[in-house]
């Protein structure tokens, strides 16, 4: 069997390679975030009808007596939020958001903050964190604060693409302004 064989690759290619990688990591990070800040401002519900399953007491019926069956086989509505990993529970998201406010984890508590912020109606909060270059905004540690309460609120709902942007946007909401 003939050794693998590798391809030669220069050192300035090498270098390039280095360099250019992390940056488009970045501009990656940077642009999922917006798309979950955009998702959070707009707070986008859509009413979904969820059929409740059916369920036979009849086997418990001489232990229990009279069940009552009201409710089922008809449609039940929930508001769906439409999000970057898909469609979840309004209510869930919500709650989720109220737990971190009410965390005693300050980073999460600042966090569930910007959270309530953002998905406020009305509330003084950027239109956007990017640029149309791309890049953050003229205050990049604030904007990457918007972004690491997106990202960590998506990690909570096992979003594992945010869990990977979360160290560069955490890194640049750590700089100094």
């Amino acid at each position: 069997m003939p050794p693998e064989r590798r391809r030669y690759v220069s050192r300035g290619r090498q270098s390039t390679q280095a360099l250019t990688l992390p940056r488009e990591q970045a501009r990656e990070a940077r642009q999922y975030a917006e798309r979950w800040y955009v998702a959070l401002s707009d707070w986008q519900v859509e009413r979904a009808l969820v059929r409740i399953p059916a369920v036979s007491y009849a086997g418990f019926a001489d232990r229990w007596g009279y069940v009552s069956t009201l409710g089922e086989f008809l449609p039940d509505q929930c508001n769906m939020l439409e999000l970057p990993i898909g469609q979840h529970l309004e209510g869930e998201v919500g709650q989720i958001i109220s737990t971190m406010q009410a965390s005693s984890v300050t980073a999460t508590r600042q966090c569930g903050d910007l959270l309530h912020l953002i998905r406020t109606p009305g509330s003084r909060k950027p239109d956007s964190l990017l640029n149309g270059a791309g890049q953050w905004q003229p205050d990049a540690p604030r904007m990457a604060a918007y972004a690491l309460a997106c990202l960590s609120l998506a990690v909570v709902l096992r979003d594992a693409r945010a869990e990977l942007d979360l160290p560069y946007v955490r890194g640049v909401a750590r700089r100094d302004g």
